[in-house]
């Protein structure tokens, strides 16, 4: 009957579809916890990040969003969504997810992003950036940082997804997570955790092995598929490219790849770490006391001497003030010296000292004659969180963002935005103590100063030159100018260059030392130095961290001076207090700055000269009039901290350099294990022909000869055998094993049988390799083409299938 007929004649339509539909999502789940494990990757390696920046909201941000484009990525893969729209899906729901985050109030719903959302997205990544460059670490996590750190979690899951999931290449995955967990040991000193680079390597080898699960999970499903439809003699096989089986019998194809990969890479960089800067008590100074290192900014003071000897200088400013003016540009305080360098003590931001009102300076007495000066700055090139003021600051106003002074040195900072193109007016005061109120100040110190006398353990050649130096003075005032003459009487020399000559460039002990014998230096030494030596003798002190007065470049209408600073005009000072005047500068380094009315030699008129003269002496210059000095030979002990910074960062640099060529290495020695394991098992007799195939087709790929993927192995053998007809009667012997494996009903190859194999395939593998030219043949070495799944996948193969 016609009613009885339809659904019969449905049921071989319907089958096939719902078998097919019913394997699909069998296989799909198994990418949920693919999905989870590349997100635990990614929170582990974020987790790196912490010594960078405060709280741990960020982290949080960076999670949520990240397992947002994971699994909302998974749900779409789940179900069905084509693979060429699943990458941009997966874009759509990063940019949804920022959107959530940051600019819901910009968008439709809350979610589907207008232009008003990619203007704010815009300013908040400005607002990032400017963050980076100014804020000291640990850097509070502010709105616009926060949506920079976000906004990265978000592309590495995108990235990480295509990766693992579109390409199939999980070994890459270990390349970004590698380079996040490196980046504190960078910036800080000891910032990356061993214990989180063990951990990331950890769930990068768990990637690994999930996603090597999942790929003998589909190839059995392939395989029972495969063999419903049947085979020449009941076996099932899948051909290839070439004829090659699907299921490489080599059982590990990208997996086998890609642990090897990740062994090579988990080795590079546990080598990277343990000799890179950053990762050990040498590097970069943190950034906690002395701040972040600019390309065009302030540095800390052991690396201010390469500005100082930048081949050109770069502007840092210009300013405006009183013509009979001379003022240094204050931006830090270095108050704290363990022994290796000077660092700035960590401040609590106060909200409430904002700059229009700065406190008063610490320890002036109301008797000391002062005069108030204001000064317009404008800033050009210099990217600082610390502003550049003359110290004693009264007020400053005109300034974007939030700025917020501390007490004790007055100097300003901001926790948001940088110095860079900043225009301001700051009051100051000119303080102009007599010689009478600086030797009645005697050498008492108070309680709340006694901390600028602290000082580790000093060799006795550092007291025995300050005692020298000081002999015959009695009030601390004395001492201080004693210290400041016995640099500047004529025994000691200006030089940038002599120093990293000669291994004593820096501010620690054993640098002082070999400076105090070398006599030859720039300000870093000279301040450092006279400040050590007077602590030494009970005088507090202390260093600033700033600018010269720079270069006068003219007068304006209302007969005010013009200023520029460049980079030439950074310089470092020792300050020095004195119980009822407060801290005083003084200037131990010969040819810079100017010496002040207080501090120059009773009667004797000042030679340095000012900031209006076009001689003042730059550091190239001054370099020059370093004494020649004989070779330095051995070296001495007091040189020790210097050479050894050479060193540490000698190996640091080699160290990145064994990384990058280990990972850079790493295909070669994943290629080469892979042969060598098809050879092994060759020789055992288990499967060789096919193995030999095999072998003998991601040669050729990798030699840059095409591969067929509809090519019999019959019909590819033809193709090479007239690249190199030579190589006829070992290429034809392997095909006629590989015949037989799949087709005959014979038993194994023996033993002999195996041997003829390896060797002829070694024959077939040789003129391979001499029928290319040289460069081809280290491109096949170095970038073998074989490795890759997109490149090397036979179709239907299981293992490179999504």
């Amino acid at each position: 009957m016609p009613v009885d007929s339809a659904p019969t004649s449905s049921r071989p339509v319907s089958r096939p579809v719902a078998a097919t539909r019913s394997r699909r999502r069998a296989r799909r789940p198994g990418y949920l916890p693919l999905s989870a494990t590349v997100l635990l990757a990614l929170m582990v390696a974020d987790a790196s990040l912490a010594p960078l920046l405060s709280g741990f909201g960020w982290w949080w941000s960076m999670s949520i969003a990240a397992a947002i484009v994971l699994f909302g990525t998974a749900a779409l893969r789940w179900a069905g969504v084509p693979r060429g729209l699943l990458t941009l899906f997966t874009v759509v729901i990063g940019i949804v997810t920022l959107t959530l985050f940051f600019a819901a109030d910009t968008a439709l719903l809350g979610l589907v992003p207008t232009p008003g959302t990619l203007g704010r997205f815009g300013d908040l990544l400005n607002g990032g950036i400017q963050s980076i460059q100014s804020q000291s670490l640990p850097a509070d996590a502010v709105t616009e940082l926060s949506f920079v750190l976000t906004a990265g979690a978000v592309a590495l899951a995108v990235v990480l997804d295509i990766v693992v999931f579109e390409l199939r290449w999980p070994a890459l995955a270990g390349v970004p997570l590698l380079i996040v967990v490196t980046i504190p040991g960078l910036l800080v000193p000891g910032g990356a955790s061993l214990v989180l680079l063990a951990l990331t390597a950890a769930v990068y080898a768990a990637i690994l092995w999930v996603d090597g699960r999942i790929r003998r999970r589909e190839a059995a499903s392939a395989a029972s598929t495969s063999g419903s439809a049947g085979a020449p003699g009941g076996a099932t096989v899948r051909h290839g490219a070439s004829g090659l089986p699907g299921a490489r019998p080599d059982g590990g194809g990208s997996t086998a790849v890609s642990v090897g990969i990740a062994g090579v890479a988990i080795f590079a960089s546990l080598a990277f770490t343990a000799v890179a800067p950053g990762f050990t008590a040498g590097g970069v100074t943190a950034a906690g006391s002395s701040g972040i290192i600019f390309s065009e900014g302030v540095s800390p003071l052991i690396d201010l001497g390469q500005d100082l000897r930048r081949p050109a200088p770069v502007t840092a400013m210009a300013y405006t003030t009183e013509p009979d003016e001379r003022l240094y540009f204050k931006l830090l305080t270095l108050d704290e010296f363990g022994g290796t360098t000077w660092t700035s003590s960590e401040h609590e931001l106060d909200e409430d000292n904002t700059p229009d009102e700065f406190g008063d300076p610490p320890g002036l007495g109301a008797d000391v004659a002062t005069r108030e000066v204001s000064t317009d700055v404008d800033i050009r090139n210099m990217q600082s969180p610390w502003l550049p003021l003359p110290y004693p600051t009264v007020s400053v106003n005109g300034l974007s963002g939030r700025w917020y002074w501390e007490p004790q040195g007055l100097t300003a900072t901001s926790p948001t935005v940088s110095t860079r193109y900043q225009n301001y007016t700051v009051d100051s005061l000119v303080v102009d103590p007599t010689r009478e109120q600086l030797a009645a100040a005697g050498d008492s110190v108070p309680a709340d100063i006694e901390r600028y006398l602290e000082l580790p353990e000093l060799p006795q050649t550092i007291t025995d030159a300050a005692a020298e130096a000081t002999a015959g003075a009695f009030s601390n005032y004395d001492k201080a100018l004693a210290l400041q003459q016995y640099f500047r009487g004529g025994d000691f020399f200006y030089s940038t260059e002599t120093p990293v000559e000669e291994g004593y460039d820096g501010d620690g002990i054993g640098v002082i030392q070999t400076f105090l014998e070398r006599k030859t230096g720039y300000c870093v030494h000279f301040a450092s130095a006279m400040t050590i030596m007077a602590r030494s003798l009970g005088i507090p002190a202390r260093i600033g961290l700033g600018y010269l007065p720079g270069t006068r470049t003219g007068t304006t209408d209302d007969d005010r001076a013009t200023y520029t600073v460049s980079s030439y005009d950074l310089h470092s000072w020792p300050e020095l207090y004195f119980d009822g005047v407060g801290w005083v500068s003084f200037e131990p380094t010969p040819g810079r700055g100017f010496v002040p009315s207080y501090a120059r030699p009773e009667a004797q008129p000042s030679t340095t000269p000012t900031p209006t003269d076009a001689s003042t002496p730059r550091p190239s210059d001054a370099s020059t009039n370093a004494p020649q000095r004989p070779d330095a030979g051995g070296g001495m002990d007091g040189g020790a901290g210097g050479e050894t910074a050479a060193v540490g960062r000698s190996f640091g640099w080699a160290g990145i350099g064994l990384g990058v060529l280990a990972l850079l290495l790493a295909p070669a020695v994943v290629r080469s294990l892979r042969r060598s394991r098809r050879f092994a098992r060759i020789r055992a007799g288990s499967g060789g022909a096919s193995l030999a195939w095999i072998e003998i087709g991601d040669t050729a790929l990798d030699h840059g000869i095409p591969v067929d993927r509809g090519e019999t192995p019959r019909a590819f053998a033809t193709r090479l055998s007239t690249i190199d007809p030579t190589v006829n009667p070992a290429l034809w012997h392997v095909l006629s094993e590989v015949e037989r494996e799949r087709f005959g009903a014979a038993a194994l190859p023996g033993r002999t049988d195996a041997e003829r194999i390896e060797t002829e395939l070694r024959t077939v593998l040789d003129h391979l390799d001499r029928s290319v030219p040289m460069g081809r043949r280290l491109l096949a070495r170095f970038v073998p083409r074989s490795l890759l799944p997109s490149v090397a996948a036979r179709p239907g193969d299981p293992a490179t299938t999504p």
